[in-house]
């Protein structure tokens, strides 16, 4: 398989590891949907400013997008701090108090 093959692969995994959409990562790292779509299906190679965005979106390190033979592990705590990372400071005010109540509510019904 060529290197662009494999790292478009290793991003599509990385990208639903984080549970984003293509269009959903697109926007974030601000490139058309195709864009990504080419770039994963090996078609396409990113520009270093693209990987750098990859890099900072995904919350991976650099050697971990061409690291093609390990495997990618869901870390839902780390998934929460980047979209946390994401928010406003009013929004994670919001969200804290909604945590607050979710738990509280959990202790009431154990």
């Amino acid at each position: 398989m060529s290197l662009k093959a494999n790292l478009g692969k290793r991003i599509k995994e990385l990208r639903e590891a984080n549970f984003l959409t293509q269009e959903a990562l697109a926007d974030k790292i601000n490139i058309h949907r195709n864009t990504l779509s080419r770039i994963e299906n090996g078609e396409s190679f990113p520009s270093e400013a693209t990987l750098e965005k990859l890099i900072n979106i995904l919350g991976v390190e650099a050697y971990e997008l061409f690291n093609f033979n390990s495997e990618v592990v869901q870390d839902p705590l780390k998934i929460l701090k980047l979209r946390l990372n994401e928010l406003s400071e009013k929004d994670s005010k919001y969200f804290i108090k909604c945590i607050e109540l979710f738990i509280e509510h959990r202790k009431n019904i154990s």
